[in-house]
This record gives C-alpha cells, structure tokens and sequence, in this order.
C-alpha cells in the first residue's frame, strides 16, 4: 500500500477524516463514510484528545483509539477471515502466532524482527517490558485496568530481545485470553520515552516502582498538553503507517508516512 496523507479536519463538533491511501481506504463505521475523490473517504467523528497508547480515565472515545492505532502498530491485530490461529493479522501485528503451554498457562510470543521504531531503532521486549512496568505500577491511573484481570495474576519473562513469555496462575481459554486479555498489551519506545522530562537522559527509570510512577506521571502529563501535540519530540517516535505533522486542538491534524513503517 502506498500511504501518501491522511488528514483530519474538524468542522464544528464532527471531524472529517481524509485518508489518501495508494489503492484504497475503508472506514470501520460506513453509516457515516463518503467518497471525496479518487482513493479518498472522508469519516464523521470527534476531535481526538489523547495521544498516549496507554488509556486514561475520561479519554476513551473511539476516535482516541483510531487516532493512536494510525501511529502505533498493536502487539495483536485481527481479521476475522483470517486462517491464522486465533484470527491474528500477521501482516498489521507486532507480534507473531502465541505458543501455548500444554498446561495453558504461559503464552510464548516472538515479537517480528522487521519492525521499527520511526527513528530507526529495532522494535523489542525492552518495549514490552516497559510497558508493563508503566502499567503495573500505575494501575489505579490506567483506564483498561480491572481488578483481578490482566495484569493480575500474571507475570512477564523476556527470554531475548525479540521473545517473551506471559505466564498465569490459572488456566484460560487461550482464544479469550489472547483476544481481549493480552491484546491490551502496548509496545511503547523505551530508548524515548524513560525519563521524567524532556531535558532528561532515558535511563531505566520504569524499573523501580518509584520511577515508573515518575515516567507514567511525565507522559500523562504531556499527553494532556494538545497544543504540543505535533511539536513535543516523544510523539515522533512511532512504529505504525503513520506519524504526526500538525495538530491544532479543535480544527485538525495531519498525518504524513511513516518511512520505517
């Protein structure tokens, strides 16, 4: 697919997105979908305002979800005509086919070798491990949490830098596990974003309880911050089709290819 721009343009409360897509682009709500020209629809829906992969109580509106999957690609994509075990679309995941314990309780996933972050950096488990510091220790903060679900009761190992294992204390139906369990599961860019503001080194902040309290609160807090949008350097680094080149709260954005997609 040759990904040329994608534009959203808000009019009043609605906002339009314009994909120019190579060959096609579809919308996931038809009811509210019309072609504009060649390789072109335009899609009814509201200003996003929120940028970071992980959810925040009072901002998960759909259109919030569709605005991050354009820029970051999910561990898990599915299709429902797919031959692939569990639906899994290889082609739009990070992640490839789960192997299962015969006990069903620890998944095994290869992360694909191929991916990479917008600046070039190799996608790996350091970015999953990251994410599972943020999330584990900022639990009461994440808008996806429910006590008593995943994350509790797992555990995370990372086997390599492209390998790691999920393991639960009790058996599940891999399916429902792998679908609306570990489907929650974002890879987020460890080497930009473990620091505790903009001026600071990435280190391993999100290995201590304490510090991944302080990287969840700075990035929170940015992501709160819509007029920095397409400006604040951590929203550049990005592993999906798309990355952000304009933003303006309430009239539109836009988005160019990601060339290391």
């Amino acid at each position: 697919m040759n990904l040329r721009l994608k534009r959203w343009i808000t009019a009043g409360a609605a906002l339009a997105m314009v994909a120019t897509m190579g060959l096609s682009a579809c919308s996931t709500n038809r009811a509210l979908t019309s072609e504009t020209g060649k390789n072109e629809v335009t899609m009814a829906s509201r200003t996003p305002n929120w940028i970071f992969p992980i959810s925040a109580k009072g901002y998960t509106q759909g259109e919030n979800g569709q605005f991050i999957q354009a820029m970051y690609r999910p561990l898990f994509a599915y299709k429902s005509s797919s031959d692939t075990p569990y639906k899994i679309n290889l082609d739009k995941s990070l992640g490839l086919v789960p192997e299962v314990s015969e006990d069903g309780k620890t998944y095994t996933i290869t992360l694909r070798d191929d991916a990479k972050w917008s600046d070039g950096t190799p996608v790996s488990t350091r970015d999953i491990e990251f994410w599972w510091n943020l999330v584990t220790n900022n639990k009461g903060e994440w808008a996806s949490y429910k006590e008593g679900f995943f994350p509790d009761g797992a555990s995370l190992d990372i086997k390599d830098e492209h390998t790691f294992s999920i393991t639960t204390t009790d058996a599940f139906n891999p399916s429902w596990f792998i679908d609306n369990q570990i489907n929650k599961v974002a890879l987020l860019p460890q080497h930009a974003w473990d620091k505790t503001s903009a001026d600071e080194a990435v280190s391993d902040l999100d290995r201590t309880p304490e510090g991944a309290q302080a990287v969840f609160a700075y990035l929170q807090g940015e992501a709160k911050n819509l007029s920095t949008y397409a400006t604040n350097p951590l929203w550049q680094t990005v592993n999906g089709p798309w990355r952000l080149s304009s933003f303006t709260p309430d009239q539109g954005l836009e988005l160019v290819p990601n060339e290391n997609y």
